[in-house]
């Protein structure tokens, strides 16, 4: 006999909860995405477990990547290019630098 114990009914599944884009020096730009596994019960109680090893997807310049539909995880058929997606993070990454800098900027000196 388990102490304490009942049976559970729920559903689960496995989700994305990270994303993590290494772009080290002299190395294609790696991108990780860190799983979790949920489970919710039926009585409103979730439950996450951490996934194992994050999975991988190295940029190749000119790889296309299957679009899907968020809402049903079904392909659109349509493409997009990981060039995009690269040049989207290197943008996103200088507009952040660019936001951080002008409000570490000293304030211009008036003309005397």
């Amino acid at each position: 006999m388990n102490y304490m114990e009942s049976a559970v009914t729920g559903d689960s599944w496995t989700r994305c909860c990270a994303v993590k884009v290494a772009n080290s020096y002299q190395q294609a730009p790696l991108v990780e995405f860190v799983e979790e596994r949920l489970t919710a019960l039926s009585d409103g109680r979730t439950l996450r477990e951490s996934g194992a090893a994050p999975l991988s997807l190295r940029y190749e310049p000119g790889m296309q990547i299957p679009m899907r539909d968020p809402a049903t995880g079904l392909p659109t058929g349509d493409t997009f290019p990981i060039d995009l997606t690269h040049a989207m993070m290197y943008s996103a990454y200088l507009y952040a630098a660019e936001q951080r800098d002008a409000m570490q900027a000293p304030p211009a000196e008036e003309p005397i």
